[in-house]
């Protein structure tokens, strides 16, 4: 489990630990979380899927069929982007966290992600940082990033 802190963020390995369209996943605190390189951008969630609370990281991650140019046409895109949760199979982008094409408000809870001297870090969420600090305020965090 990594606890180890600097300025609020975890370093969580080197970028070499995650290839372009590599994934880690990774013990943070007391939640799991993946990190995932697209084309060399690296993007985090936690591993919690907002239906029914699934290891949505541990689902498959692929693309989607998407509307094209051409009317009544459809073709594949988002590939590596979609995470789809192995239990009912809900479709998230990891780039932005939303369902696929609005289909529910509910989002992946993401977690901002820096690279510094080749170190990837994630940066902790508020309610993170008050547990970590031991404030004994989680009550002000609903656990899904939205402070109270």
């Amino acid at each position: 489990m990594v606890t180890d802190t600097v300025d609020g963020r975890i370093d969580v390995g080197h970028v070499r630990d995650i290839p372009p369209g590599g994934d880690l996943l990774v013990r943070v605190l007391d939640t799991e979380v993946g990190v995932y390189n697209l084309d060399g951008e690296f993007y985090a969630v936690r591993n919690y899927c907002p239906h029914r609370g699934g290891p949505i990281c541990r689902g498959v991650r692929t693309g989607t069929m998407m509307p094209s140019d051409e009317v009544g046409r459809l073709e594949w895109g988002l590939e590596g982007r979609v995470l789809r949760c192995p239990w009912h199979r809900w479709e998230f982008d990891i780039v932005t966290g939303h369902t696929l094409f609005g289909i529910d408000k509910r989002r992946l809870i993401r977690y901002e992600v820096s690279v510094e001297n080749e170190r990837i870090y994630i940066h902790l969420r508020p309610e993170e940082l008050r547990r970590l600090n031991g404030s004994g305020d989680e009550a002000k965090g609903d656990g899904n990033g939205h402070d109270g």
